[in-house]
């Protein structure tokens, strides 16, 4: 149970740094 919630929040903080990069560019 707690690895699926670290992995969901590891996809969701990668997602986030793409969409951060996205838009600074």
């Amino acid at each position: 149970f707690y690895t699926i919630i670290y992995f969901s929040t590891k996809v969701v903080s990668s997602m986030n740094i793409v969409y951060i990069k996205k838009t600074m560019y």
